[in-house]
């Protein structure tokens, strides 16, 4: 399960469940920082679910970068897919 953030063409994060995350470029680090806020806020835990919760809850898009999910990771959006 993978998020990739780009701002623009550039990306500036990758995230891979259970794996560190990577950050890129001059909005590397706030994206990090986003993500950490939101954290907080919904600790990451374990579950695949949970840890994808964190990171849409950084509301990244709301702050000028996309966000593109895997395919595994747009299937636990769908209603009922808890796994």
């Amino acid at each position: 399960m993978q998020v990739d953030v780009y701002r623009g063409l550039d990306l500036t994060a990758s995230f891979v469940y259970g794996d560190t995350p990577q950050y890129y470029g001059p909005a590397g680090p706030d994206v990090r920082r986003r993500v950490a806020a939101a954290r907080q806020r919904r600790p990451a835990g374990d579950a695949p679910e949970r840890w994808l919760a964190a990171l849409l809850g950084a509301a990244l898009p709301v702050a000028g970068y996309q966000v593109y999910l895997s395919r595994d990771a747009r299937a636990l959006l769908r209603p009922g897919a808890r796994r």
